[in-house]
This record gives structure tokens, C-alpha cells and sequence, in this order.
């Protein structure tokens, strides 16, 4: 189990790395990079298993589920291209129709040299708050699989083992009843985060609908979100608004129903700039709810409790046979050793 941990806790390391190395490359180009135009050339969809490009013969990391390749002429005159420059899910929807790539002209900040990426202007606010959310998340995650390391360490030290003839005679923890033990843990974990937070998000709606304060906010953005090239559009806008004590109030991108997308565009295009909303005045990091897609709100915060639910009840059945299936394995060597 220790060596497991300390694979994980690796893996994590690697990808923080990555990303601080990411987030340092872009803040360079911002820096020291100029304004052009460059033509999308190409575009291409990460895999899971194997989320790298190559640009020329360097590999490259891509952090996002989309990479494309642009074209540009620097101010030395020379033509340049680079493949492997990742593009946020939220900016993915002006590139792709489907599967197809839209061969399009965007503005972008350049270094004229062949190791530093170009960064899309219209994106990089998107690509780093992405950035930095995987951070986190890849910071929590290391710290909590260093804790159980940590933990694990002193209890294979400091704890007493039973020598004795059952101890003998158990058979080791197998490797397929780890990967049992893993997923059920991961189910259990991931469905219990996800119903809590799912229920929070229902009580904080349910206080909304009954005493939050009305307000009509701007939505400064509207647009498409594609997680995935071929995967189901998603909608969503960006919320600004002055709260009851005239402060300045800032929600999103939050997930919006295709009805009310089609109420506030035209052909994809936002054509609705204000919506009422209901917020609490007390929690600044609650979700508002806009009134016109009510029903999509409270759909998601149900729909989000009972995947959780099953989730938990998944992971308590895989639980369940682990200890089946463990205690079955650890009487076996005892049925051998007392028909001898």
C-alpha cells in the first residue's frame, strides 16, 4: 500500500510541476510577448491515456481536453507555427462544429523564438483559472496521500503483529483485492463529496427561493462550453451585480438549461444581456439562481444528490465483497493445514 501511495503521491508532484511550469510559460509570454493575429491551423483532441503533442520534436504536455496548432509571421519575417498550445473548454466551441475544426483567425501574444507557446488573448483568463483550479486540487490530493502515507509508515513501525500460526498461515492482501479496496474507496469518497455538496447547493436554493434578495445581474459573458470534441454542448454565463449594499457581486461561469440559452442568443450569438436573480446577502460563494431557469437549477442539485447516493451505495457493495472476498482468501490456507 506504501508503494502505491508514494506512485500516487509522485504522479501528483509531476503535475503540479507541470502546471507551475505551464502557468510560468504564459505569464512570460504576457510579459514579454507582443500582440498578432495567427491562424488556427489545425486542432487536435487530448487522450486520457496519453496527453501529449509534439511540437517539431519536442513533446508537450497538454493540460486541456484541446490543442491546437497556429500559424503566424513574426515581426523577423519568418513564418512560424506551433502545435500543442491547449485551449480552454469555454473557448473550444469557437474552434469546433462537432468534429470539425474551424480554420479561424484570433489574436494572440507571441515570442518570436521556437520554445515559447503562444497564448490566445480571448482565452487566458479561462486557461488560468483552470490552471490554478487543477493546482489545487493536485495540492489537496498530494497533502491527503501524504498524510496516509505518513500514517501508514508509523503503523507498519509501531504496531504489533500477531506472530502466531493464523498470521503464518493468511495469505498476503492480493493484488486484485487492492484494486477492489481502491475503487470502493474512490466511490465512496467521490459520492459522499458529491452529495454533500449537492445538498448544500439544494438548502442554499431552497433559502434563495424563500427569502434571497432579487437583483437584475449582468451577464458579461455568455458561451459555449465543449468538454470533449463530439461530447454534448454546454451552456454557460458569467454574472456580475450590485448586492443590496451597493457592493460589486461576481458569479461564474455557471451552468445554464439549452432553453434559456435559446432565450438569451441567436444563433449562438448573446443578444440578452440582463437577467433577474436571487442571491443570499450572507454567503457571497452561493450560486445564485436565475429566476427564468429555475427549474434547471433545482434538476442539477437534485440530480447531483441522488448520483451521489449511488455512488456511496456502489462503493458500499464493493466494499462488502472486498470483505467476502478477503475473508474467503484468509480461511483457505487454514482448510489446507488442518485436513494435513
Amino acid at each position: 500500500m506504501r508503494g502505491y501511495l508514494l506512485i500516487f503521491i509522485a504522479v501528483g508532484a509531476l503535475i503540479l510541476l507541470g502546471l507551475n511550469i505551464t502557468e510560468r510559460g504564459i505569464n512570460d509570454v504576457l510579459r514579454n510577448g507582443y500582440s498578432t493575429t495567427a491562424r488556427v491551423a489545425s486542432a487536435e483532441v487530448t487522450g486520457r491515456k496519453f496527453p501529449f503533442v509534439f511540437d517539431g520534436w519536442r513533446p508537450r504536455w497538454v493540460d486541456e481536453n484541446l490543442s491546437v496548432a497556429l500559424t503566424w509571421t513574426g515581426r523577423d519575417g519568418v513564418e512560424r507555427t506551433h502545435n500543442g498550445v491547449p485551449v480552454s473548454s469555454a473557448s473550444a466551441g469557437k474552434i469546433l462544429t462537432g468534429d470539425k475544426v474551424k480554420l479561424i483567425e484570433t489574436r494572440v501574444r507571441v515570442i518570436d523564438d521556437d520554445s515559447s507557446l503562444p497564448v490566445i488573448e480571448a482565452d487566458v483568463n479561462d486557461r488560468l483559472r483552470n490552471i490554478r483550479s487543477l493546482s489545487e486540487l493536485a495540492q489537496t490530493a498530494v497533502l491527503a496521500l501524504g498524510v496516509a502515507f505518513m500514517s501508514l509508515l508509523a503503523w507498519g513501525r509501531f504496531a504489533k503483529a500477531d506472530r502466531g500460526m493464523a498470521s503464518r498461515t493468511e495469505r498476503p492482501f492480493s493484488y486484485g483485492l487492492m484494486v477492489l479496496a481502491t475503487l470502493a474507496v474512490f466511490f465512496l469518497c467521490s459520492g459522499g463529496f458529491m452529495a454533500r455538496q449537492s445538498w448544500k447547493e439544494q438548502r442554499e436554493f431552497r433559502e434563495m427561493r424563500e427569502h434571497g434578495d432579487v437583483a437584475m445581474a449582468e451577464m458579461s459573458r455568455a458561451y459555449v462550453d465543449i468538454p470533449r470534441a463530439g461530447d454534448p454542448p454546454s451552456h454557460r454565463v458569467e454574472l456580475s451585480w450590485r448586492d443590496a449594499s451597493g457592493e460589486e457581486r461576481v458569479f461564474g461561469p455557471t451552468h445554464v438549461s439549452a432553453d434559456f440559452w435559446r432565450q438569451i442568443t441567436a444563433n449562438d450569438v448573446q443578444t440578452v444581456k440582463r437577467t433577474e436573480i436571487r442571491y443570499l446577502t450572507a454567503d457571497p460563494t452561493a450560486r445564485p439562481i436565475i429566476v427564468a431557469d429555475t427549474a434547471e437549477r433545482e434538476f442539477q442539485d437534485s440530480f447531483g444528490v441522488k448520483g451521489g447516493l449511488v455512488f456511496v451505495a456502489f462503493g458500499l457493495i464493493l466494499g462488502s465483497l472486498l470483505v467476502y472476498l478477503r475473508r474467503r482468501q484468509s480461511e483457505e490456507p487454514m482448510a489446507r493445514v488442518n485436513l494435513s
